[in-house]
């Protein structure tokens, strides 16, 4: 909340941070105004346009980079140092002395140039290769073979390279969300859903489903919870999510739960809501006609 007044008070030049603490940044902080910083660098999950957009014109930094590290890879691994660029959903840029192969499958039993790479703007599993890399996990060989396979280390994330051979991630394997054989990725979700003006924070996750395994869960924290503005929120998402895209649960919290370092596990905020009523949709809607 006191971001702006920190940035000047010390006249910060450099800072990084994640998307999870700007979404409550840009709501509560004045901007600076002594024109300080020079760099800020967003990691640990994608990063969207839109957020992106809003960094920028808050902090009037003249670069905003998103970057992409993983500890087992000694950290910093590639980022947004290409030069000019209009910001994207989930653009990450070029590696930063690695290499980056993305594969139609994620195993690790036989070394990923032997596993069919995808296409230009496919997305697929993310390895890297770097002389950073662990040399394996403590006392777990186990862990380590599931990870690496010859000096190669599969990141855990799916995301695509484009024809000028920019990184984009679009989630970690794990959050993806199989909806019946659709493949759908929870930060897309949430890209629309933090364009909406009332939406303060939120956070997609996989709900049970008995008919297609696996569904749509949204938790939301609103600066107005009113039933009219619920319905324009839906008819929001309506307008710019694909059909199968569309969150079929609604949690209205108080705030999104996160580690101590501020980053969002969605696992943790699928379990809280799990002892939450969900919004009824259903009467919701049936209100508005």
């Amino acid at each position: 909340m006191k971001l702006g007044s920190i940035l000047d008070e010390h006249e910060i030049t450099f800072m990084s941070s994640v998307p999870s603490m700007w979404r409550m940044t840009l709501k509560t902080s004045k901007p600076p105004t002594k024109g300080s910083i020079r760099r800020i660098s967003c990691g640990s999950a994608p990063l969207s346009a839109h957020l992106w957009q809003q960094i920028l014109d808050w902090s009037n930094a003249p670069e905003v980079l998103n970057a992409c590290g993983i500890t087992e890879t000694g950290s910093w691994v590639a980022g947004t140092s290409i030069g000019k660029f209009e910001p994207r959903d989930g653009l990450v840029g070029v590696p930063w002395g690695a290499e980056i192969l993305i594969t139609k499958t994620g195993t690790t039993e036989v070394p990923p140039q032997q596993l069919e790479a995808c296409e230009v703007g496919e997305t697929g599993f993310v390895w890297l290769n770097t002389p950073a890399l662990m040399c394996g996990y403590y006392q777990r060989d186990d862990l380590t073979a599931a990870a690496a396979n010859q000096g190669w280390f599969m990141t855990g994330d799916l995301g695509a390279i484009d024809e000028n051979r920019h990184l984009y991630l679009r989630s970690r394997v794990r959050e993806e969300i199989n909806k019946g054989g659709a493949k759908i990725y929870p930060a897309d979700i949430d890209a629309m859903a933090e364009q909406f003006p009332a939406v303060r924070d939120m956070c997609c996750f996989q709900v049970k489903d008995e008919f297609y395994g696996q569904n749509i869960g949204l938790a939301l924290v609103m600066d107005d919870q009113e039933p009219e503005t619920l319905r324009k929120l839906h008819s929001w998402l309506s307008d710019h999510l694909a059909e199968h895209q569309m969150p079929v649960q609604w949690f209205l919290l108080e705030e999104i739960p996160r580690t101590s370092r501020g980053k969002v596990n969605r696992d943790t905020v699928a379990e809280h809501c799990e002892s939450c009523d969900p919004v009824d949709l259903r009467k919701l809607l049936r209100e508005e006609s």
